[in-house]
């Protein structure tokens, strides 16, 4: 059985929203699925690992969108 565990959508007014399920998963089973994203990427662009790591790494320093934890109750 699959479960959803992380969902990017891109809105109409051009915003990006992501969205984790926690659940029983650790930071460092999310830290494996960012770099399985980032073989997927660099696979499916035909670039290194080394290229696409270096945009993430960017992004980490000066982050061009703003980060809004929302937690269900």
């Amino acid at each position: 059985m699959s479960k959803e565990i992380l969902r990017c959508d891109k809105e109409a007014d051009g915003k990006i929203y992501t969205q984790i399920t926690m659940g029983d998963y650790s930071y460092r089973a999310f830290g494996i699925l960012i770099a399985d994203i980032i073989l997927h990427v660099s696979n499916a662009y035909n670039v290194s690992k080394e290229d696409v790591f270096e945009w993430v790494k960017r992004e980490l320093e000066h982050p061009t969108t703003e980060i809004k934890q929302i937690v269900d109750q």
